[in-house]
């Protein structure tokens, strides 16, 4: 993957690390007469994807150097994007 063999950058870093822990707020739709839908905003925060991913958290974690982090970070979201698991969740699952 060409993704991998581009330089460290520590803005990446910065934002890719708080991409991962971001928690969006839980939601819950409603289906109301005339098939109309509603969405309503719960007072809860969501899951971050280190909280779906155990395995993820577990390898950043033992991650020796920031640029081996960058690289775990980068291909996570590399394979979020081109597998469709990204549209999947983000289109169908407003909860958590």
């Amino acid at each position: 993957m060409r993704i991998l063999r581009k330089p460290y950058a520590s803005m990446e870093h910065k934002k890719l690390s708080q991409d991962i822990l971001a928690r969006k707020p839980m939601a819950r739709n409603l289906d109301l007469r005339n098939g109309r839908e509603q969405t309503i905003l719960i007072n809860k925060e969501g899951k971050s994807y280190l909280d779906h991913f155990y395995d993820l958290k577990r390898k950043l974690q033992a991650a020796k150097t920031a640029h081996e982090e960058l690289n775990l970070l980068r291909g996570f979201f590399f394979w979020l994007q081109a597998s469709g698991y990204w549209l999947i969740v983000h289109s169908f699952c407003t909860y958590s």
